[in-house]
């Protein structure tokens, strides 16, 4: 399999992470073992590393860690399945430290899709905000705003008539929005975005 990780926790310090081969010893800390000495900071996001299919846990470590022992105080999150030939991301999500309405931190496993035609692109969104309700995520802005993602809850991708991955043309320059669902304020706005042909892209 590949797995890239993702660091959207916004409390979580830089991490590194060593995964436990179901029945084996800790394998890592696996960033130091690819040349990242300084961990993986929010909301940054690796490449993807080679991974032997099988069960795992996945143990988060400081970005100084030398061992599998310097872990966080983060108990290991276990069960995690990898089957052959199927591409994931591992994201670090939610709060370490959740106020009342935040999303408790989690690791949260997605299998991606790297296909796209030469002519077209793939998007995907994910909900990963903690502390944030259901959303709309489109193009555009106030009156202008066109929703692609409707009515996304935390943790879940957004479905387009029923495919987790939207294909369209090219974008340049456009405006991308997203606003809680029901409301017409937008919570927040990117502008001048731009997705060549070709391109497989997540929005966290």
């Amino acid at each position: 399999a590949q797995v890239r990780v993702a660091h959207l926790s916004p409390d979580a310090p830089d991490v590194d992470f060593c995964l436990v081969p179901e029945g084996a010893a800790p394998v890592g800390p696996v960033l130091q073992s690819v040349g990242v000495n300084d961990g993986l900071a929010f909301p940054g996001v690796t490449g993807y590393l080679p991974v032997a299919a099988g069960t795992y846990a996945v143990r988060l470590l400081g970005a100084d860690a030398t061992t599998c022992d310097d872990d966080l105080g983060i108990p290991d999150f276990t069960g995690i399945a990898v089957s052959a030939d199927t591409n994931y991301t591992v994201a670090a999500t939610g709060m370490v430290t959740p106020a009342a309405n935040d999303e408790a931190f989690d690791l949260k496993a997605y299998v991606d899709s790297l296909e796209v035609a030469a002519d077209k692109i793939s998007v995907r969104f994910i909900h990963l905000s903690p502390d944030t309700p259901n959303v709309d995520v489109g193009l555009g802005s106030g009156a202008e705003f066109t929703a692609l993602f409707t009515n996304v809850p935390y943790g879940s991708v957004g479905q387009v008539a029923g495919e987790d991955y939207l294909e369209a043309g090219p974008l340049a320059d456009v405006t991308i929005s997203a606003r809680a669902t029901g409301t017409t304020a937008d919570a927040l706005v990117i502008p001048g975005v731009d997705v060549p042909a070709g391109a497989v892209v997540t929005a966290f």
